[in-house]
C-alpha cells in the first residue's frame, strides 16, 4: 500500500537488531504532553551571582 511506500528498516548496532522506521514519521501530529514554561521568580537579592546579589557570607558582590 501507500503508507507502506516509504518504510524502511534500519539496522541498531547497540541492540544488535533489525527496527523498522515508518516513513511517515516526520509529518505526524505531536501527541506529547504539553506544559507551561517553569515561572522563574529569580531576583537580585536571591542570586548571588548577579551585580548587587548578596551572597552565602552575606557579601554583596
Amino acid at each position: 500500500s501507500m503508507s507502506q511506500k516509504n518504510n524502511h528498516r534500519r539496522y541498531n548496532p547497540l541492540l544488535d537488531e533489525w527496527v523498522i522506521v515508518a516513513g511517515n514519521r516526520v509529518s505526524r501530529p505531536w501527541q506529547g504532553a504539553n506544559t507551561d514554561p517553569p515561572s522563574f521568580t529569580t531576583t537580585i537579592e536571591t542570586n548571588s551571582l548577579a551585580p548587587g546579589g548578596k551572597r552565602f557570607n552575606n557579601v554583596v558582590s
